[in-house]
């Protein structure tokens, strides 16, 4: 919709956006892969919409971290379009202890670990 956009921009935008979109693999193999923009969403603390397989370990990350954010299985349409009216809904607000463990998923722990 906007076109190519450098990182920093893209980030950006990000921040002022009402939900941002995850998109995991699904099939054979999804229960191995873990979106690497579920980290970069995890630090702009924004709500998240994942379409994920059950079995993506991005799902138990978002768990983990109290996200704000709901997961859909990614054939399944109708979900996705009333989580996404959840999620820009006005009057929404995150559940008090959202984020709480983000901060073990932060860059600068992982690198010295």
């Amino acid at each position: 919709v906007c076109g190519a956009k450098s990182h920093t921009k893209a980030l950006e935008l990000s921040v002022g956006a009402d939900a941002l979109l995850l998109v995991g693999a699904s099939g054979p193999g999804s229960e191995l892969q873990i979106p690497q923009k579920l980290f970069e969403y995890l630090a702009l603390r924004r709500p998240i919409l994942g379409l994920l397989s059950p079995d993506n370990p991005a799902v138990s990350i978002m768990e983990d971290v109290q996200a704000d954010g709901l997961v859909c299985d990614p054939g399944d349409p109708v979900g996705i379009a009333h989580a996404m009216r959840q999620l820009i809904d006005p009057l929404r607000t995150p559940a008090p202890d959202a984020w709480h463990g983000v901060h073990n998923y932060a860059r600068s722990l992982r690198v010295a670990e």
